[in-house]
């Protein structure tokens, strides 16, 4: 259930602080001020958490700068990253890659429906997922393909690559 929307007086209150701290020439509040925002917005209304005053922040600049707030992935996106999904549930860099160049996504997004898709496998009655732990020569093995993935990451950046945060 969606929370009721902010009073006219708590909004005229973010509106002031976020004017204020853009005269430090900055486009919101740091994170820190965002536990103080949210009491004082909460003592003119209802209870409001740091993280709520964060995101109308955000949505309040995204606005002016006329960016969507989110958006919806489309069949085509859907299609490719659950095709991606079936083939293996931890994507590699390199199908990362492809998965940007194919579908316009940024890395963060794919990371993150990867890790949705996970978390729902494991979450579904009756779906036993095994964990795995790996052996100490098998981690050092681990360590230089993190590495490696970082190197690749970095070169794709380099050449130009789009959305790789």
């Amino acid at each position: 259930m969606p929370a009721e929307p902010l009073n006219d007086q708590q909004i005229e209150f973010l509106e002031t602080e976020l004017n204020t701290w853009r005269r430090f020439g900055m486009s919101r509040p740091p994170k820190k001020q965002r536990l103080i925002a949210s009491i004082r917005v909460s003592e003119l209304g209802r209870e409001v958490s740091p993280q709520e005053v964060g995101r109308w922040f955000s949505n309040r600049v995204k606005d002016e700068r006329g960016e969507p707030r989110q958006t919806k992935k489309t069949p085509e996106q859907l299609a490719a990253l659950e095709a991606s999904f079936e083939m293996d549930c931890t994507p590699s860099v390199q199908e990362q890659i492809r998965l940007i160049e194919e579908t316009g996504l940024t890395r963060r997004q794919i990371v993150a429906w990867f890790g949705y898709q996970r978390k729902r496998l494991e979450d579904e009655p009756g779906v036993y997922v095994e964990r795995y732990y790996p052996s100490e020569q098998e981690q050092r093995a681990m360590t230089s393909h993190a590495h490696q993935a970082a190197v690749q990451w970095r070169e794709y950046r380099r050449a130009g690559g789009k959305g790789a945060d």
